[in-house]
């Protein structure tokens, strides 16, 4: 999985890794939408799909690119 910031052209389905340190960053700039529960991300909304606790206790998610800002709202 390559990390948020790497690859500037997402798709929706594109899956990318962020640490619970880097999704805190995010909600404290007020990039979480309680709502659809989506974070957005240069211009993408992200959901988390899965959590991984490693054996050190960091915590790292997996978001799944689910469309774009511009596509909320659009029937």
């Amino acid at each position: 999985m390559k990390k948020i910031g790497d690859i500037q052209n997402w798709n929706e389905g594109d899956k990318r890794d962020i640490t619970e340190k880097e999704l805190k960053t995010l909600r404290d700039k007020g990039l979480y939408d309680s709502y659809d529960k989506t974070y957005v991300i240069n211009g993408f909304k992200w959901k988390i799909v899965s959590k991984l606790v490693n054996p050190d206790s960091t915590v790292v998610y997996t978001l799944e690119c689910v469309g774009t800002e511009e596509e909320q709202g659009q029937v």
